[in-house]
C-alpha cells in the first residue's frame, strides 16, 4: 500500500516520519525511499534517530546554534 497520497496531506511531520520509519522497518530503506519521494540518505537519517532517541528523534530539532562566537 503506497501511503504517500495519504501522509503528503497530513500536516504534522511527525506522523510522516514515523509512517517513513514503519515502511523501511518492514521493507527496506530503499523501497521506503521511493514509496515517500525521498532519498535514501534521509530515511536513514531519521532511522538512525528514531534508533537512538526513540520517538523523541522523530520531532524536529532547533535550528539555531547552540554557540555564537563574539
Amino acid at each position: 500500500m503506497e501511503y504517500y497520497w495519504i501522509i503528503r496531506r497530513m500536516s504534522n511531520k511527525f506522523d510522516y516520519r514515523l509512517k517513513m520509519i514503519e515502511s523501511a522497518k518492514m521493507h527496506n530503506v530503499s523501497k521506503a525511499a521511493r514509496e515517500f519521494k525521498t532519498t535514501r540518505k534521509t530515511v536513514r537519517k531519521w532511522l538512525y534517530r528514531y534508533v537512538e532517541h526513540g520517538l523523541v528523534g522523530l520531532k524536529d530539532r532547533p535550528r539555531s546554534p547552540k554557540h555564537i562566537p563574539h
